[in-house]
């Protein structure tokens, strides 16, 4: 059986972007009031996810078809 390879259209990225943007914030957020609390491992989870979801972000900024490249792992 073949997984289904996710495709992406600019516009499509384009609003992820945005998306995963915002999520990123979030996380950080989070990230930034654990820390505060002291508590580091989870704060780490916490930006290590924003960070990751920064990465997300960019490639789907720069348009569908480098988004549907790293969702596929390419």
């Amino acid at each position: 059986m073949h997984a289904h390879k996710a495709r992406y259209t600019d516009s499509e990225a384009a609003a992820i972007a945005v998306d995963l943007t915002e999520t990123a914030d979030a996380h950080a957020s989070i990230a930034g009031r654990l820390t505060a609390l002291g508590h580091g491992t989870p704060a780490r989870a916490w930006h290590e996810s924003a960070a990751r979801l920064r990465r997300y972000a960019a490639a789907a900024r720069q348009g569908g078809e480098h988004l549907t490249a790293m969702v596929n792992g390419q």
